[in-house]
Order: C-alpha cells, then structure tokens, then sequence
C-alpha cells in the first residue's frame, strides 16, 4: 500500500506516461482524405456534410457541419436555415466537396496541419544547413 506522496508520485509517473504516448503516436504521417460528398449539379439541391478548415497561425483549424448547392456553400446557421426550407438564404461564392462525417473531415484536417508543418520544417532544416555552412560548424 502506498502513501500520499508515494501515491501522488505514482499518479504523476502515469500521467507523463500517458504524455509520452499521445506524442508517439502523433509523429506518424497520414494519407490524404479527399471529399466523398461531391456538389449536387442540379439548381435548387444541396448536399450536406462536413468541411475542415485550415488556418494559418496558432490554431491548426476547425471542422463545421457544411451544406453545397450547385453555385454556393454554406455553414453555421445557415444549415439549418436551408434544412427547414424557410426563407432566401445567402451562402459563400462557389460549391465544396463535402466529407461524408466528421471523423473523415478531422482526418482530413490532420493531414493538412501535417503537410503544412513538414513544409516548414523542412525550410527550417534548409535553412540551419545553410547557417551552419557560413558559420563554419
């Protein structure tokens, strides 16, 4: 049996344990997931899924529940707007390729934050050889 200390020493071992492996398993590489939902191409439908999107800075971006029709996209309230059929509703220029679930969308999302981090890691890298090279190291 295990006293407080011993105890709280043991809990802080786990918990950097399960740190440890949440890492690991990060740093595999991940295939593409294109859409599986296409824009419908008739005037008047809309196809319903999900969209990732990526940002640029600090956050690796969001997954949002999507609509498409034949000239547009649409997310947020809109999707609702447009399921209850009630009213005009105005969407963003040009129809997107939906996933078909969410799992699929946060997938795809992974290997876009991927690809954008390897690019910068591999101009980082560039970047130290050449440094390295003009300082002699």
């Amino acid at each position: 049996m295990m006293n407080k200390k011993e105890q709280a020493a043991f809990d802080e071992l786990k918990k950097q344990l399960d740190m440890a492996r949440r890492e690991a398993r990060a740093w595999r590489l991940t295939e593409e997931v294109k859409p599986d939902v296409p824009p419908p191409t008739k005037s008047g439908e809309y196809t319903f899924g999900w969209h990732s999107l990526e940002y640029l800075m600090d956050s690796c971006g969001r997954v949002e529940e999507a609509a498409s029709s034949m000239g547009s996209h649409y997310s947020g309230s809109r999707i609702n707007q447009i399921r209850s059929g009630k009213g005009y509703v105005s969407g963003i220029q040009n129809p997107l390729p939906l996933h078909s679930t969410k799992a699929r969308a946060l997938k795809a999302l992974r290997h876009k934050v991927e690809q954008r981090m390897l690019a910068m890691l591999v101009r980082l890298d560039r970047e130290i050889e050449e440094t390295e090279k003009t300082e002699g190291e």
